[in-house]
């Protein structure tokens, strides 16, 4: 067996960090699961059932409790996590504290949308037509920070790995982002909503907020 001539030492900063986001993940998951027995049944039948996913939050999984803020704060964590380890594949930075920054890029994918569709309702005074939207922005970034938290936990600990797993990230967020746009299609064509305020609403809170993000990390990097 052949030593290399020289060694290649490993980022440690990066494997602590991942790490110690993975740790933060999983024990807001747990929190969340030992405060409601169900709730990992819930949110996959609100995910799955489109046209009852109000009624399901309504009776089954509530919103508004502590374990559903807990979910919420794993998305914004876990997906922090994933676009640190991102950014470090792609531009081999060693800032850690670049992580702290980066969380505020999932943070705004869910209170972006929420006040932007809370703004239009009570601008328009079509309060019902946008809360269909709001509940699915919550649920659907909740049902993300458990897939990222799984992700993050291969990710963490299979570093050689990076070149397939920033793919497969990039790919799953891409996949949740249509499958809420679609259902949040679906819901405002049913409802007899014009399709210029579609495309509008599409270009100006969905697309933007990605601008801003790639904004943002180019003047950090």
């Amino acid at each position: 067996m052949e030593l290399p001539e020289r060694l290649v030492p490993r980022n440690e900063s990066v494997i602590w960090m991942a790490t110690s986001m993975l740790a933060v993940s999983f024990f807001l998951v747990a929190f969340a699961k030992l405060s409601s027995r169900h709730l990992i049944y819930g949110m996959l039948k609100a995910v799955y059932k489109n046209k009852q996913v109000e009624k399901i939050i309504q009776e089954e999984y509530p919103l508004k409790t502590m374990p559903s803020f807990f979910l919420v704060l794993n998305y914004v964590v876990s997906g922090g996590a994933l676009l640190f380890l991102s950014m470090q594949y792609f531009f081999h930075t060693s800032n850690s504290m670049l992580i702290f920054l980066l969380m505020l890029i999932p943070l705004a994918m869910v209170f972006f949308p929420w006040f932007s569709l809370v703004f239009v309702g009570m601008l328009t005074g079509e309060r019902a037509m946008v809360k269909e939207s709001i509940l699915n922005t919550w649920l659907l970034a909740q049902f993300s920070g458990i897939l990222y938290s799984l992700l993050l936990l291969i990710w963490t600990f299979n570093l050689h790995w990076s070149d397939v797993l920033v793919w497969v990230f990039f790919g799953l967020s891409a996949a949740v982002w249509a499958y809420r746009f679609l259902r949040g299609f679906i819901f405002t064509f049913t409802k007899g909503t014009h399709w210029y305020y579609i495309i509008l609403y599409f270009c100006t809170l969905e697309i933007l907020p990605f601008v801003l993000g790639y904004w943002a990390l180019n003047i950090k990097i």
